[in-house]
């Protein structure tokens, strides 16, 4: 006789469900505090970007804009000469590191969201992979781990570490500064091959219990 049921016996049953859901909300309120900054919404917006501030830099040089004339602006460093640098965008606020994360935005060169362009990647990457996973019938192998330390773990690694060695080096003039087709081609890979290891361990779990529950082991 199978006994799993409760909160435990919906969890098992809908929990790839319940991670999009959350993933879903989690990923719209960043994206959200710019839209409430741009229609002069200020104090939910500041709400977002003090609540996200724990789990993010928020470094307006390495964050996605919205509403402006560019949707990034990085460092000169970076080497994009191509765009307006975070120097010459904001001239006034020319701040590297800590003191740059108050920094929102202005009407002119657009508001950041409250993720980096990181952080963002790798969620887009573990929603996207939680989506596959769900409406293949969570029947997906789990990802071997040397690919997610490869392709995901190192990458990701690497960059951010040369970054933030760079920024400690010398913070007026970064030895390193990646771009954000880096941060988001890492990220990104981090977010899917993590879901690659994630979902189908749990998907084991809960076969396992269900086992357990049938008085089959």
């Amino acid at each position: 006789m199978q006994r799993n049921n409760g909160f435990k016996g919906l969890f098992d049953q809908y929990y790839p469900v319940i991670i999009l859901v959350f993933l879903f909300f989690f990923m719209l309120l960043p994206v959200l505090a710019p839209i409430l900054m741009k229609h002069e919404i200020e104090v939910p917006a500041k709400v977002i970007y003090s609540l996200y501030s724990p789990l993010c830099h928020q470094y307006p040089y390495r964050s996605w804009f919205l509403f402006g004339f560019q949707s990034f602006y990085p460092l000169q460093a970076a080497g994009i000469i191509e765009l307006e640098t975070y120097e010459e965008a904001f001239v006034d606020q020319t701040i590297i590191g800590e003191g740059s994360r108050s920094i929102i935005g202005n009407p002119i060169v657009g508001y950041k969201m409250a993720f980096c362009q990181r952080d963002l990647a790798m969620y887009l990457g573990l929603f996207l992979y939680a989506s596959i996973f769900y409406f293949s019938g969570r029947k997906i192998k789990r990802v071997h781990f040397f690919l997610w330390l490869i392709f995901g773990l190192i990458p990701l690694g690497l960059d951010g570490i040369l970054q933030l060695l760079s920024e400690l080096i010398n913070p007026l003039a970064f030895v390193w500064e990646s771009t954000p087709m880096l941060r988001t081609i890492t990220g990104g890979l981090f977010g899917v091959l993590s879901g690659g290891i994630i979902l189908p361990s749990m998907e084991q779990n809960v076969a396992r219990n269900r086992k357990i529950d049938a008085g089959d082991f």
